[in-house]
């Protein structure tokens, strides 16, 4: 079975217990559409951008509370939970191995950029990683 440590993540790594969330392609309507719940369906903010949203509310805490800075070289590794649905065995089997499907590698990253606040230029250089897990990580080195 594969480890982290295969993947060329060091031990010094900063490990954020949050759900990865891919950057949903904006449309003009979700710069005024900001409530959720609205009483009216038309008027209601998309589910997808409304947990894009959440995340980089809670990745923005995260970075604020644990004091992780950013550099301009950014490795990150996203750490994607395996379906319920899967069998003990076949979650035994994918532990740590690649993670080949959707949500695409360059949409996560994209939203972690996005909730730096740093300017996309700002990041010329990284290393990105996509496993399957038990468990919702991001993992920055």
């Amino acid at each position: 079975m594969a480890k982290i440590s295969d993947y060329g993540i060091p031990t010094t790594a900063r490990i954020m217990n949050i759900k990865p969330c891919p950057a949903p392609r904006m449309t003009k309507s979700d710069k005024w559409k900001t409530d959720p719940n609205h009483h009216d369906p038309r008027k209601r903010q998309r589910e997808r951008v409304a947990r894009y949203f959440a995340f980089k509310n809670e990745f923005n805490a995260i970075c604020l509370r644990d004091k992780i800075i950013l550099n301009d070289v950014l490795n990150i590794c996203f750490i994607l939970p395996m379906p319920e649905s899967w069998s003990k065995k076949k979650k035994e089997q994918y532990n740590f191995t690649p993670h080949k499907s959707r949500p695409d590698r360059d949409n996560l990253l994209k939203a972690v950029q996005d909730a730096s606040g740093l300017e996309d230029g700002h990041f010329w250089d990284g290393r990105t990683t996509k496993l399957w897990g038990y468990e919702s990580v991001i993992i920055i080195y």
